[in-house]
């Protein structure tokens, strides 16, 4: 019984979302976060304030014997045709 008294308030909050109404303004609100979040991130590339990690993402796909080789990994040979 004690477990059930625990989570009983925890049911109680998410028991509106259940309901038909608010799925559409629950779908909106991640929505318009998602598109916050990549209006604010694209903002920073264009700003070049992410330059340093990118450089950084590029670096570790790169051969660490030979820098200039840019499809180290194996099977990206295959796709350089496409």
């Amino acid at each position: 019984m004690h477990g059930d008294q625990s989570t009983q308030p925890l049911r109680r909050r998410f028991r509106g979302i259940r309901s038909d109404g608010m799925w559409p303004i629950f779908f909106l609100l991640v929505a318009g976060g998602l598109v916050l979040g990549f209006r604010l991130l694209a903002e920073e590339v264009i700003e070049g304030d992410t330059t340093g990690f990118d450089r950084a993402v590029l670096i570790a796909f790169r051969s660490a014997g030979d820098p200039t080789n840019p499809s180290a990994r194996r099977g990206w040979k295959k796709w350089d045709g496409m």
